[in-house]
């Protein structure tokens, strides 16, 4: 089958569990910190790297956007006196 997509049935989605959270459910598999301190620095330069490669016009259009929905939530608060996050 080259070139074609297989039907979803045919894959299998798992994710790594750890020990028994308490209260009986298991949690994600524990990293030990040498291995948390890179992933920790794979994400931070991912992050930087998508930051920088942004256009300066996109994120001024970001934040303004940002501050609208802020200002948006504000109002709606005010007319349903229930606050959003």
């Amino acid at each position: 089958m080259t070139g074609q997509l297989q039907p979803y049935e045919d894959h299998v989605a798992a994710e790594l569990v750890g020990p028994r959270a308490p209260g009986g459910g298991a949690g994600p598999a524990p990293y030990d910190s040498a291995t948390a301190a890179v992933l920790a620095a794979l994400v931070l330069d991912a992050e930087e790297h998508l930051a920088d490669a942004r256009p300066s016009k996109t994120r001024t259009a970001y934040a303004r956007d940002w501050e609208l929905w802020a200002e948006f939530h504000q109002w709606l608060a005010g007319q349903t006196a229930t606050r959003c996050h």
